[in-house]
């Protein structure tokens, strides 16, 4: 039971944590979006 306590508690987590990709404890900077950004303005 505590190992599936875990697991929950883990997967809660993570998908409150992903929900937010600019902050928190997993967070992304904006370089890909604006490498991202940069190649669909210059006509790929």
């Amino acid at each position: 039971m505590a190992l599936y306590s875990g697991y929950t508690g883990l997967a809660l987590f993570m998908i409150y944590d992903l929900s937010h990709p600019f902050s928190g404890a997993m967070q992304i900077g904006p370089d890909a979006l604006l490498a991202s950004l940069q190649i669909i303005r210059s006509g790929l």
